[in-house]
């Protein structure tokens, strides 16, 4: 089987698999029922996986991948770094919102899988600190941001974006969603006192 087939076969399991934790959560899901969503059997997912576990931490490293790409996707049409903070920072709640439900039905298993999550979100925390990192230097380079140390100032943004999942999560109108970003770009920015 040539690795063109292999990735489609896995990407389709991975879909699937992504669908059946949504709907069942993590501890209820049987390899059964994602090989039966996708209409063969068990043994089919082992030639692939080893076990739940490996494909449930695929299917996580599957959604951050392809947050990822639409990140950088976003970027690249975006010429100046506040521009690109901005529609990265839109963007990334944009596809946390897409991303919610998978995790909803995750998050009552999370101590369960914390070795599993942690591991994902070490590996996406380290590309997001790059990816902003470099939007930051950007800024700096060109004179547009002051920042003392790029490395702080990107954590702090990530933390002040990780702060706000929980209650944007909950924002349905995506135009209030960008208003509220917008207001916090501008504190970022600008900051609260007023030059004279």
């Amino acid at each position: 089987m040539n690795n063109e087939n292999v990735t489609g076969i896995k990407e389709t399991i991975l879909k699937a698999a992504q669908e059946v934790f949504s709907k069942f959560g993590y501890k209820k899901t049987t390899l059964d029922d994602i090989a039966k969503y996708i209409g063969k059997g068990k043994s089919a997912l082992y030639y692939y996986f080893k076990s739940k576990e490996e494909i449930f931490e695929a299917v996580l490293e599957f959604e951050v991948n392809l947050l990822r790409d639409e990140l950088f996707f976003a970027l690249e049409k975006e010429k100046n770094p506040q521009s690109k903070l901005r529609i990265y920072i839109l963007k990334r709640m944009e596809l946390y919102h897409q991303v919610l439900n998978f995790y909803v039905a995750i998050q009552q298993e999370y101590m369960e899988n914390i070795p599993v999550i942690e591991r994902v979100r070490k590996k996406y925390d380290e590309q997001e600190l790059k990816m902003i990192s470099e939007i930051i230097e950007e800024g700096k380079t060109r004179g547009i941001f002051v920042a003392k140390n790029v490395q702080f100032t990107s954590s702090a943004i990530i933390m002040a974006m990780k702060g706000f999942e929980y209650s944007l999560s909950k924002e349905k109108d995506m135009n209030k969603l960008e208003e509220d970003i917008d207001q916090l770009l501008g504190i970022l920015f600008y900051g609260l006192v007023i030059r004279k």
